[in-house]
């Protein structure tokens, strides 16, 4: 099983010391990190060892909502029933039924000082947490929701976590002392909040200088707990995007060297395990300017926003990553589902189809809500 052998590759042997029977069934027992690609024999190879293809999916792509001002951040509830968008003009959040987008209400009103919202994640069915600024001030606050067609109170969050270079919060904040690191020197980096599928992690990742690139923080019912700046080696490499796998792994994005400064940047996927102490995984995957990521809760496929615009060889737009197989060795299979110019956020509803925020044609400013549903899935990898 060539996923379990590049696995085996990257986790160190210390780790199953003593227990030579169980690294076995370990072993054998890996499931694809990502899933294994159909056939497509229409592809364009690349130096880093990674595939991209030609659209090749039968994608009905509905609009549900219109009209938004401000989206940036996208988020669904775990039982997949209300899709959550971040209003980046009014501060507030607001609330979509997914099997009735007509149905819509404010979730959370705006805070008593204005902020500027950037990314929304759930922690759970009953709260959210957002991740925003005031000026170079950072923060995660976290609301309670109330029931569906009822707001709340944002001015009354139920956790308060200023993200600093050092210091504590107050004591309505969780602890978090951070360690100044390197600045992240991509300036067109939108900084993103990620929950673990299991909900018991969190991760933040492009964050401005000083400011860490990447913090993990621990999840406990509803609250934040400690927040942790990951090892040197990860911020001395600067990812721009992370997520959480279905195997609640860390699932980082990493730039490649570019001495083209014209060009787009490509990136590297890698996977480390929950808390980063160990590398699992590290493949290229050819895809330019990847903004956004998520995983699949009911088939665990990797989806991702990526491309440039006009780009032959890579268009911007929805795509889905998967593992295949080229002379022995395992590379990705990126395939472009839908072109989307604008698209610019992502996330997974339970029943495997996918909601976007994209611009609408001819104004930036405006953006809709689109659900785009995949008809052809490619099997996990054995």
């Amino acid at each position: 099983m060539f996923l379990g052998r590049i696995y085996w590759r990257w986790v160190p042997r210390t780790i199953f010391s003593g227990c030579a029977l169980a690294s076995v069934f370990f072993f054998v027992g890996q499931m694809g990190r990502i899933n294994a690609a159909p056939d497509s024999p229409e592809s364009n190879s690349s130096e880093q060892g990674s595939l991209l293809t030609e659209i090749a999916e039968d994608i009905k792509i509905v609009t549900i909502v219109e009209g938004l001002i401000g989206a940036r951040g996208i988020a669904v509830q775990p039982n997949g029933q209300t899709i959550f968008v971040t209003n980046s003009i009014s501060g507030e959040i607001l609330a979509y039924d997914a099997s009735e987008s007509t149905r819509r209400w404010v979730a959370v009103s705006a805070p008593a000082q204005k902020d500027d919202v950037v990314a929304v994640a759930c922690l759970d069915s009953s709260a959210i947490a957002v991740l925003a600024h005031i000026k170079n001030d950072w923060f995660i606050r976290t609301h309670r929701l109330e029931p569906p067609g009822t707001s709340s109170d944002g001015a009354l969050p139920l956790q308060t976590v200023p993200l600093k270079s050092s210091g504590t919060g107050d004591a309505q904040s969780a602890e978090s002392s951070i360690q100044s690191v390197s600045p992240q020197e991509n300036a067109s980096v939108v900084p993103s909040l990620s929950v673990s599928l299991a909900r018991n992690w969190f991760v933040i990742c492009g964050l401005p200088p000083p400011l860490p690139s990447l913090v993990r923080g621990a999840i406990g019912g509803v609250r934040l707990g400690k927040l942790d700046a990951r090892s040197r080696s990860l911020r001395e490499e600067r990812p721009f995007l992370a997520i959480g796998s279905p195997r609640e792994e860390l699932v980082l994005f990493f730039p490649l060297p570019n001495q083209d400064s014209t060009l787009p940047e490509v990136c590297r996927l890698t996977f480390f395990t929950h808390n980063g102490a160990f590398r699992l995984l590290s493949l290229d995957t050819s895809l330019e300017s990847v903004s956004a990521a998520t995983f699949c809760r009911k088939t665990g496929v990797l989806w991702s926003i990526a491309g440039s615009v006009n780009s032959t060889t890579c268009p911007r737009g929805i795509w889905r990553i998967d593992a295949a197989l080229r002379a022995g060795e395992q590379i990705t299979q990126s395939t472009c589902v839908a072109k989307m110019d604008a698209a610019k956020g992502l996330a997974c509803l339970s029943d495997g189809s996918l909601i976007a925020i994209c611009n609408t044609p001819g104004d930036a400013n405006t953006h809709k809500l689109v659900k785009l549903h995949v008809t052809a899935n490619p099997q996990p990898a054995p």
